[in-house]
């Protein structure tokens, strides 16, 4: 694992974000898949919601049979749980027993859908830094739905979350973690030569 500063992609992306949760070993949870190429081991792929992309960066965002890669996926990252599901956004039901990771306040990112699968909507929240807390995952998924999602993952959040725009940090980080985190893999959204369109995936 390597943090945002010290990876080539993250400094000369347009964008780049985290992705996936991830073990002290840098081992990613869920399905992760770059350049076509699916990652061993992954943990709790059947409990991770993806976002996979094919060569024609059609995306999509796959809640059941989490285990399985996704058809077609040339780039993939999964997280855990899901925030939008068919339009729904999560409620405080949803989250009665996961107080920790879910109900409290914390920084987060999250990747979404909207427009049928058209647009790629990507929310990175900063928080433990007084007087910013973060935010909940109902109130994560509460923007999400607004920003129009349909269906939307959080990916790993805390002192994981950092987005940098082309070449450069633009978060804030936490209070007790003020260095850039190591990193499973993220996601970097380059500029392609031969299309003027974005491509994206996880590196």
């Amino acid at each position: 694992g390597l943090p945002m500063d010290r990876r080539a992609e993250g400094t000369s992306a347009v964008a780049s974000f985290n992705a996936s949760f991830f073990d002290r070993n840098f081992v990613p949870r869920g399905v992760t898949v770059s350049q076509g190429q699916a990652w061993t081991p992954v943990l709790q792929a059947e409990a991770s919601p993806w976002l996979a992309c094919d060569q024609w960066q059609r995306c999509r965002i796959g809640f059941a049979d989490t285990a399985t890669r996704p058809p077609d996926a040339v780039n993939a990252v999964a997280g855990t749980p899901w925030l939008v599901r068919t339009g729904q956004a999560r409620s405080d039901a949803d989250d009665a027993g996961c107080a920790a990771l879910c109900a409290r306040a914390h920084p987060r990112t999250a990747v979404g859908l909207a427009g049928a699968g058209r647009w790629l909507l990507v929310v990175l929240a900063e928080g433990r830094r007084p007087p910013v807390a973060g935010v909940t995952l109902v109130q994560l998924s509460q923007l999400m739905r607004e920003l129009g999602a349909m269906d939307a993952v959080n990916l790993d959040g805390g002192g994981s979350s950092t987005l940098w725009l082309q070449g450069r940090a633009v978060m804030a980080r936490p209070a007790n973690e003020p260095a850039e985190r190591a990193l499973a893999n993220v996601v970097s959204i380059v500029r392609s030569v031969a299309d003027p369109g974005a491509d994206s995936g996880p590196r």
